[in-house]
């Protein structure tokens, strides 16, 4: 398993479509993952600190999972098909 960072969000103008650059922590490589607007949105605002005015469908999963006394260790991603 490789540890990863989101480094930034960047929005490509062509495709029209936003994309979260994770770099490796202990490394040089990166993966850039495409995500909707909604997700870019949130993402940067976990980044920021920042509360959204209302809880999204991720805040909900959180707080089950939370509250179930449950923890996300990893993510693992398994398999690149064309670069997604």
């Amino acid at each position: 398993m490789v540890p990863v960072k989101v480094s930034k969000i960047t929005f490509h103008h062509t495709s029209r479509s936003y994309a979260v650059l994770l770099d490796e922590i202990s490394g040089e490589r990166s993966l850039p993952v495409m995500v909707g607007a909604c997700e870019a949105h949130s993402i940067a605002l976990a980044l920021e600190y920042t509360e959204p005015p209302r809880p999204m469908t991720h805040d909900l999963i959180k707080a089950m999972i939370t509250e179930s006394k449950g923890k996300i260790n990893s993510v693992k991603i398994t398999d690149l098909i064309d670069g997604v």
